[in-house]
């Protein structure tokens, strides 16, 4: 299951992505769809509030995108590679 992230990200850090993203799916459902906290995940699933961060941070990184790729909306054809700057001289 390693080989699913677009680079490499330690066992213990998927781990967590796992339980954070399992657990909000739960609380979301008993919550009427509202997001939960941070401190609701970590006693729901029996983490600190450190590594439900951390588990979180995962979830927003599983997927890699290409800096060719077209930002969204926009018709011009600017994509992300144009948002990074140049070297500076010297």
């Amino acid at each position: 299951r390693d080989h699913m992230w677009g680079l490499h990200v330690p066992r213990r850090v998927q781990e967590l992505r796992n339980r954070v993203r399992v657990s909000i799916r739960e609380l979301s459902l008993s919550l009427d769809g509202h997001t939960p906290s941070v401190a609701q995940v970590a006693e729901h699933c029996g983490l600190s509030e450190e590594d439900v961060t951390i588990g979180m941070e995962a979830l927003e990184s599983y997927s890699t995108l290409s800096l060719d790729a077209e930002l969204p909306g926009a018709d011009d054809g600017y994509a992300l590679v144009d948002t990074l700057g140049s070297p500076e001289p010297g």
